[in-house]
């Protein structure tokens, strides 16, 4: 499977700018997506995602992961392309939305996640009738809002160990690094009380 969707009637993918994202406002309308979003739903299993913040220069990673280390099925779209000699490529986009406020300080967009209920619905991917969309809307608008407390973003251990010992180092308090990033946490902890 590659990674970034190549429509069917392409005619040299190597031409083609790939689509990596799919937008969930326009997937049904774009030629790139629509018959992918009617027949080749599919989901995409990941222990979370990285996003990638800009400060003072350095880009720092963000590990976007359920609070409870559950594992999350981002909705995407699978194409085959097949070209004149018989090859055949199979390509991956990842539907995406706006980010909740919480996620909009790490990137405006966000992939789609979809509930282990909800996972044969959206891969039948068959028509439903107008009430049903009402109401799946009406729990989508819900979803949003405790997605944004079911995720949370945080660096990696290593990156905040690097940043506690350069705010130290900055600070004059020496090479603590990891230890004073410890202590600091303990200190947080009991509410700074002190041991």
């Amino acid at each position: 499977m590659r990674w970034g969707l190549v429509p069917s009637w392409v005619k040299d993918p190597r031409k083609f700018t790939l689509l990596i994202n799919a937008r969930s406002e326009t997937v049904r309308e774009k030629p790139a997506f629509k018959n992918a979003i009617k027949r080749r739903r599919c989901l995409i299993p990941a222990d979370g995602y990285y996003e990638w913040q800009d400060a003072s220069g350095r880009k720092r990673p963000f590990f976007i992961h359920r609070r409870d280390g559950q594992p999350v099925g981002f909705a995407a779209l699978a194409e085959t392309w097949m070209g004149p000699n018989g090859e055949e490529t199979d390509s991956v986009a990842i539907v995406t939305a706006p980010a909740s406020r919480d996620l909009a300080a790490l990137h405006h967009r966000v992939p789609v996640t979809i509930a282990p209920e909800e996972f044969e619905r959206w891969l039948d991917g068959r028509a439903v009738r107008r009430r049903r969309r009402h109401a799946a809307a009406a729990r989508a608008g819900r979803r949003r809002v405790r997605l944004a407390r079911d995720f949370h973003a945080r660096q990696p251990r290593r990156q905040r160990r690097r940043a506690t010992a350069a705010a130290d180092h900055r600070r004059g308090a020496g090479g603590g690094g990891a230890e004073a990033c410890e202590e600091g946490r303990a200190a947080q902890g009991d509410g700074g009380a002190g041991g």
